[in-house]
Protein backbone atom coordinates (compact mmCIF):
# COMPACT_ATOMS: atom_id res chain seq x y z
CA UNK A 1 0.00 0.00 0.00
CA UNK A 2 2.97 2.31 -0.20
CA UNK A 3 5.67 3.38 -2.59
CA UNK A 4 9.11 4.45 -1.50
CA UNK A 5 12.14 5.91 -3.17
CA UNK A 6 15.40 5.91 -1.22
CA UNK A 7 19.01 6.46 -2.04
CA UNK A 8 21.32 3.58 -1.18
CA UNK A 9 23.68 5.84 0.80
CA UNK A 10 21.69 5.74 4.10
CA UNK A 11 21.77 1.93 4.03
CA UNK A 12 25.50 1.88 3.40
CA UNK A 13 26.17 4.53 6.05
CA UNK A 14 24.00 3.00 8.80
CA UNK A 15 24.36 -0.68 7.95
CA UNK A 16 20.60 -1.12 8.29
CA UNK A 17 19.13 -4.15 6.57
CA UNK A 18 15.75 -5.83 6.44
CA UNK A 19 15.15 -7.87 9.57
CA UNK A 20 13.57 -11.26 9.11
CA UNK A 21 10.08 -10.72 10.44
CA UNK A 22 6.58 -10.64 9.00
CA UNK A 23 6.41 -6.83 9.14
CA UNK A 24 9.91 -6.25 7.82
CA UNK A 25 9.04 -3.05 5.95
CA UNK A 26 7.44 -1.57 9.09
CA UNK A 27 10.54 -2.54 11.09
CA UNK A 28 12.76 -0.99 8.40
CA UNK A 29 11.00 2.39 8.74
CA UNK A 30 11.40 2.26 12.50
CA UNK A 31 15.12 1.47 12.17
CA UNK A 32 15.71 4.16 9.53
CA UNK A 33 13.82 6.78 11.53
CA UNK A 34 16.55 6.54 14.16
CA UNK A 35 19.10 7.87 11.63
CA UNK A 36 17.16 9.91 9.05
CA UNK A 37 14.58 12.64 8.87
CA UNK A 38 11.53 11.06 7.32
CA UNK A 39 8.12 12.27 6.20
CA UNK A 40 4.95 10.59 5.07
CA UNK A 41 3.18 12.03 2.03
CA UNK A 42 -0.47 11.02 2.45
CA UNK A 43 -1.15 10.81 -1.26
CA UNK A 44 -1.83 7.75 -3.39
CA UNK A 45 0.87 7.49 -6.03
CA UNK A 46 0.23 3.91 -7.14
CA UNK A 47 -2.61 1.42 -7.37
CA UNK A 48 -2.35 -1.50 -4.95
CA UNK A 49 -4.10 -4.72 -5.92
CA UNK A 50 -4.74 -7.43 -3.33
CA UNK A 51 -4.95 -11.08 -4.21
CA UNK A 52 -5.70 -14.08 -2.02
CA UNK A 53 -2.26 -15.68 -2.23
CA UNK A 54 -0.13 -12.69 -1.23
CA UNK A 55 1.78 -12.83 2.04
CA UNK A 56 -0.16 -10.00 3.71
CA UNK A 57 -3.35 -11.98 3.11
CA UNK A 58 -2.07 -15.45 4.01
CA UNK A 59 0.02 -14.38 7.00
CA UNK A 60 -2.07 -11.52 8.41
CA UNK A 61 -1.95 -12.84 11.99
CA UNK A 62 1.83 -13.27 11.99
CA UNK A 63 2.31 -9.92 10.28
CA UNK A 64 0.08 -8.17 12.84
CA UNK A 65 1.93 -9.81 15.74
CA UNK A 66 5.25 -8.70 14.27
CA UNK A 67 3.98 -5.12 13.91
CA UNK A 68 2.67 -5.28 17.49
CA UNK A 69 6.10 -6.29 18.81
CA UNK A 70 7.72 -3.47 16.84
CA UNK A 71 5.22 -0.97 18.28
CA UNK A 72 5.82 -2.23 21.83
CA UNK A 73 9.58 -1.92 21.34
CA UNK A 74 9.25 1.65 20.06
CA UNK A 75 6.88 2.81 22.80
CA UNK A 76 9.16 1.40 25.49
CA UNK A 77 12.35 2.80 23.96
CA UNK A 78 11.09 6.23 22.87
CA UNK A 79 8.54 7.04 25.58
CA UNK A 80 9.20 4.61 28.39
CA UNK A 81 5.65 3.27 28.02
CA UNK A 82 5.33 -0.46 28.56
CA UNK A 83 2.04 -1.96 27.46
CA UNK A 84 0.70 -5.21 28.84
CA UNK A 85 0.08 -7.91 26.23
CA UNK A 86 -3.64 -7.13 26.31
CA UNK A 87 -3.03 -3.38 25.91
CA UNK A 88 -0.57 -4.02 23.08
CA UNK A 89 -3.12 -6.20 21.29
CA UNK A 90 -5.83 -3.52 21.64
CA UNK A 91 -3.46 -0.72 20.57
CA UNK A 92 -2.32 -2.65 17.49
CA UNK A 93 -5.82 -3.66 16.42
CA UNK A 94 -7.10 -0.09 16.65
CA UNK A 95 -3.95 1.46 15.15
CA UNK A 96 -3.70 -0.92 12.21
CA UNK A 97 -7.44 -1.60 12.03
CA UNK A 98 -6.87 -5.34 11.91
CA UNK A 99 -8.66 -8.16 13.63
CA UNK A 100 -11.91 -8.01 15.52
CA UNK A 101 -12.06 -4.54 17.10
CA UNK A 102 -14.64 -4.42 19.90
CA UNK A 103 -16.58 -1.38 21.05
CA UNK A 104 -15.98 -2.26 24.72
CA UNK A 105 -12.21 -1.91 24.08
CA UNK A 106 -12.58 1.73 23.04
CA UNK A 107 -12.21 2.92 26.66
CA UNK A 108 -8.96 0.92 27.01
CA UNK A 109 -7.69 2.43 23.76
CA UNK A 110 -8.50 5.93 25.07
CA UNK A 111 -6.57 5.22 28.29
CA UNK A 112 -3.58 3.99 26.27
CA UNK A 113 -3.61 7.15 24.13
CA UNK A 114 -3.80 9.27 27.29
CA UNK A 115 -0.74 7.48 28.68
CA UNK A 116 1.09 8.10 25.40
CA UNK A 117 0.19 11.79 25.57
CA UNK A 118 1.52 12.15 29.12
CA UNK A 119 4.70 10.26 28.25
CA UNK A 120 5.17 12.34 25.10
CA UNK A 121 4.93 15.57 27.07
CA UNK A 122 7.49 14.27 29.59
CA UNK A 123 9.84 13.44 26.70
CA UNK A 124 9.54 16.98 25.26
CA UNK A 125 7.51 16.08 22.18
CA UNK A 126 5.54 18.92 20.61
CA UNK A 127 2.30 18.90 22.66
CA UNK A 128 0.16 20.41 19.88
CA UNK A 129 1.31 17.92 17.27
CA UNK A 130 1.07 15.02 19.69
CA UNK A 131 -2.44 16.01 20.74
CA UNK A 132 -3.53 16.36 17.10
CA UNK A 133 -2.17 12.92 16.16
CA UNK A 134 -3.71 11.17 19.16
CA UNK A 135 -7.04 12.94 18.59
CA UNK A 136 -7.01 11.78 14.96
CA UNK A 137 -6.40 8.18 16.08
CA UNK A 138 -9.18 8.34 18.65
CA UNK A 139 -11.59 9.92 16.17
CA UNK A 140 -10.91 7.15 13.65
CA UNK A 141 -11.47 4.53 16.36
CA UNK A 142 -14.80 6.12 17.38
CA UNK A 143 -15.82 6.21 13.72
CA UNK A 144 -15.85 2.40 13.69
CA UNK A 145 -18.80 2.38 16.09
CA UNK A 146 -20.62 5.71 16.09
CA UNK A 147 -22.29 8.09 13.61
CA UNK A 148 -20.34 11.28 12.84
CA UNK A 149 -22.16 13.52 15.34
CA UNK A 150 -21.32 11.12 18.19
CA UNK A 151 -17.73 10.84 16.98
CA UNK A 152 -17.46 14.63 17.31
CA UNK A 153 -18.77 14.46 20.90
CA UNK A 154 -16.40 11.61 21.83
CA UNK A 155 -13.48 13.51 20.28
CA UNK A 156 -14.29 16.65 22.32
CA UNK A 157 -14.60 14.63 25.54
CA UNK A 158 -11.24 12.99 24.84
CA UNK A 159 -9.68 16.43 24.32
CA UNK A 160 -11.07 17.61 27.66
CA UNK A 161 -9.59 14.54 29.37
CA UNK A 162 -6.20 15.10 27.72
CA UNK A 163 -6.09 18.73 28.79
CA UNK A 164 -7.14 17.83 32.33
CA UNK A 165 -4.41 15.19 32.69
Amino acid sequence: MSSVMLRSEPFKRTGIRFRECMAEDYQLWVDLSEHLRMANIPEYLTFYRRWEDQISTRQLDRQTLSAQLTQQEQLARKLGVRLSDDEARIFTRFSLRTGDVKKRELASYRRILTRLYKAGIRHSHDPKLLKRQLMRRYKMACGLFYPSWRVWIHKRLFLVRLLAS
